[in-house]
């Protein structure tokens, strides 16, 4: 297992990595931590090699798209409840993107998630 850890807008971030073999290949765990919290999680499977920039990063990227799933799941819900919508049209799917633009928490982990997506080298990136 295999920590990794960023910091980004002073919100501390880690990943807690795994390496696992299955039947038909390999399979790399990766879960993200803000804090205490586990906010998101995934796996990705391989039959026979990855193409990663470095090791985990599809897994790890994977468990930052869960994260902010959960808050535009959570934003939408609440916004359609707030305005008592139904039924979403293009310019209530703009409002949406407004309140998530506006979110601290979703903007930092979309930072998180262009830093884990660009950097060759995650060791690189921590000292960036």
């Amino acid at each position: 297992m295999e920590m990794k850890k960023r910091t980004v807008n002073g919100q501390e971030y880690t990943f807690l990595c795994n390496y696992r073999g299955t039947r038909n290949g390999f399979a790399h765990d990766a879960e993200l931590y803000a804090g205490d919290c586990r906010i998101g999680v995934s796996t990705a499977h391989y039959i026979n090699r990855t193409w990663e920039c470095y090791r985990f990063q599809t897994a790890m990227l994977g468990a930052v798209d869960d994260a902010m799933r959960d808050i535009v799941t959570e934003t939408t819900y609440r916004v359609k409840r707030e305005n008592g919508w139904d039924k979403l049209t293009e310019k209530r799917r703009e409002a949406i993107k407004n309140r998530l633009a506006e979110n601290e928490r979703y903007k930092n982990l979309s930072a998180l998630r262009d830093n884990v997506a660009q950097y060759d080298d995650w060791e690189a990136a921590r000292t960036a």
